[in-house]
């Protein structure tokens, strides 16, 4: 997903559990894309306003913040356009408010006006359960929300990746147990490996949300139509697509 939104300039979020190992992915992407092909930051904490996201990007571009706000902020995007970044990814989006997504709009708006760079885009959000950070303030009916909502990808705007369930963490704990009758002082080699199996089980799975999927993309274009979003709402998981594919092709 995350290659989708750099290679396609895509906008997605993303949603996994607390320490499903997000962070690390999207360093890896960073280091793949070299230079500021990818510019990623964490989600201001504690600090709604636009200037603490702006300051960020800054940051990450390696751009002193000096200055009043008023006057670096016009220039951010001319930065961004200068030094070739081609995807935004913010880490922790569940901590972004309104103020924050706004600018983010504003800044791509002007990118697109100004310079004709188009730039993709990845909220990355931690969640439990069927929770869909910032889905519920995306779904409003203002017309902002309407225009963010409508860049985001059609087959692909909402994912989850799926967590462990408890009957699986408690296998995986199970392949963990060290094997006290047999003497041994280090966990089996045979468990540890079934382990480590159970462990990136998950990691393969793709949920996706309020999108097409693959197959609604094929038939649309054999129908020549856009393809059409089937909402799924809190815990309707009759309705839920699910994709199976590597990590690397799919996060």
């Amino acid at each position: 997903m995350l290659h989708s939104a750099w290679h396609k300039r895509n906008w997605h979020v993303i949603v996994a559990d607390p320490g499903s190992g997000k962070t690390m992915d999207i360093r890896d992407m960073v280091k793949t894309a070299g230079s500021a092909a990818i510019l990623a930051v964490t989600s201001p904490k504690n600090n709604d306003d636009e200037q603490a996201l702006g300051d960020q990007l800054f940051g990450a571009l390696g751009v002193p913040s000096r200055g009043h706000w008023s006057t670096r902020k016009p220039k951010l995007m001319g930065h961004l356009h200068h030094y070739g970044t081609q995807c935004l990814i913010v880490d922790d989006a569940q901590d972004l408010s309104l103020q924050h997504l706004m600018f983010i709009k504003e800044l791509t708006d002007q990118g697109r006006l100004q310079y004709d760079h188009t730039l993709g885009l990845c909220l990355v959000a931690a969640g439990r359960g069927d929770t869909i950070p910032l889905k519920e303030t995306l779904d409003f009916p203002d017309i902002m929300w309407l225009q963010f909502r409508r860049r985001m990808d059609k087959l692909e705007p909402f994912c989850r990746i799926a967590g462990h369930t408890s009957e699986e963490v408690r296998d995986i704990l199970a392949a963990l147990e060290w094997s006290y009758e047999a003497g041994d002082t280090s966990v089996r080699a045979e468990t540890l490996e079934k382990a480590a199996e159970l462990l990136v089980l998950r990691r393969n799975t793709l949920r996706l949300i309020d999108g097409a999927g693959p197959d609604g993309a094929e038939e649309a274009r054999a129908n020549g139509t856009e393809p059409q979003r089937e909402t799924v709402q809190g815990s309707e998981q009759q309705n839920t697509t699910e994709t199976v594919g590597t990590v690397g092709e799919q996060v």
